[in-house]
This record gives structure tokens, sequence and C-alpha cells, in this order.
């Protein structure tokens, strides 16, 4: 089945991955890196990557609003679950 991505969905997730790779390319067979070419594309990918970062973060916030001060987090709500499961 053909692919076609949501047009919703951040390409910045893209732009992390390819840096990611291009930076992998860097590793040596031995397990070690090669520092000069590391450095280089360390320089060229740092800003994209902290940008898209960044892009993705105010995302998942509109997703996934901040809990309020004094509200009930998602660790109590998750605690008052597994409490009502093990009773049960």
């Amino acid at each position: 089945m053909l692919y076609i991505p949501n047009p919703d969905k951040p390409g910045e997730i893209n732009t992390i991955r390819s840096a990611i790779a291009s930076i992998l390319e860097c590793r040596t067979r031995g397990g070690g890196w090669r520092m000069g070419e590391l450095e280089r594309r360390l320089n060229i990918h740092a800003e994209q990557m902290a940008a898209a970062a960044d892009t993705l973060d105010q995302v998942l916030d509109e997703h996934y609003p901040p809990v309020q001060q004094g509200g009930v987090g998602h660790d109590e709500l998750s605690g008052n679950r597994l409490h009502d499961y093990r009773s049960a």
C-alpha cells in the first residue's frame, strides 16, 4: 500500500531523522567516531534539530496541554486507576 503522509503531520520529524542519520554516518566500523566529520555535521544540523524540537514541542502542547497548577496530574490519575484495578 502506498504511504501518503498526513499533511497536518509536522515535517520536523523528518528533519530530526535525517540529521541523526547524517550524524550516525560518522561512526567507524570499530565503534569509534570520525571526530572531524562529526563536528562538521553537528555544526550543520544542531540549529535545525533545535528548531525542529521546539516546533514539535509546540505541537505536542496543543495535543497535550500543560497541567494547571493545583489540578490533578497524570501520575495521580494513573495511581487511582491502578488502585481501582487492584481492588476489583
